[in-house]
C-alpha cells in the first residue's frame, strides 16, 4: 500500500497538467453514453466504489442498474468493471444480474495494467477507451498513464451509516486530491 501511495503521489505530480483537464460529471446517471459512443468511445470501464455503489457495498446504488443496461445496449460486450476491491460477492452479483459485464483483475489502480489489458483484449486504440472513476490519484492517474479517456465523478455514492470512518477517509482523500490536481 505504501509503495502504491508513493507511486501515486510521484506520478500525480509528474502528470499534474493532464490530471487537471479530466472532465467531471455529477454522477454516473448524468453521463450521456450515446454521445460518448458517437464521439468514438468503444469500450467503457467503470470503477465500483463511489461510481456504482457506496464503498464496500455489494449491490448497486438505486438507478445504476438502468445505467448499466443503457451502457450495455450502446457498447455491447465492451463494458468492464475495474475495482480495487473485486470481491467474490460483487463478481457473483454481476454474474447473476449483468453477465455480459466483466471484472478486470489486475494490479490495483493507479497502475495502468488493467486498462492496458483491455486495450489489448479489445484491439482498440487507447483513445477509444473510457474509464469512469471517482478518484484523481487512482482512476484518473491510471487512465492518464494508459493514455485513455477518463471522466471523474463529482459526487460519488457514499454511505456514512455503514462505514463512517472509511467513508470519511475517502472523502478527505478526494478533497485533497481535487485541491491539488484539479
Amino acid at each position: 500500500m505504501i509503495k502504491r501511495t508513493i507511486f501515486s503521489i510521484k506520478e500525480g505530480f509528474r502528470h499534474k497538467a493532464q490530471l487537471k483537464v479530466i472532465p467531471y460529471e455529477t454522477n454516473i446517471v448524468s453521463i450521456d453514453w450515446r454521445s460518448l459512443y458517437q464521439s468514438g468511445m468503444r469500450v467503457v470501464v467503470l470503477d465500483f466504489d463511489g461510481v456504482l455503489a457506496a464503498d464496500k457495498q455489494k449491490k448497486l446504488y438505486a438507478g445504476v442498474d438502468a445505467v448499466l443496461n443503457t451502457t450495455q445496449a450502446i457498447f455491447g460486450d465492451h463494458v468492464y468493471i475495474f475495482s480495487n476491491q473485486p470481491t467474490p460477492q460483487r463478481q457473483a452479483y454481476f454474474a447473476e444480474h449483468f453477465p455480459r459485464i466483466q471484472f478486470l483483475v489486475a494490479k490495483q489502480k493507479p497502475y495502468p495494467d488493467g486498462l492496458l489489458s483491455v486495450i489489448t483484449r479489445e484491439q482498440v486504440k487507447p483513445e477509444e477507451v473510457l474509464l469512469v472513476d471517482d478518484r484523481v490519484l487512482t482512476g484518473g492517474l491510471a487512465a492518464t498513464l494508459a493514455g485513455i479517456k477518463c471522466i471523474l465523478i463529482e459526487k460519488p455514492y457514499i454511505c456514512f451509516w455503514d462505514n463512517m470512518i472509511r467513508e470519511t477517509v475517502f472523502m478527505s482523500l478526494r478533497v485533497i486530491e481535487r485541491a491539488i490536481f484539479r
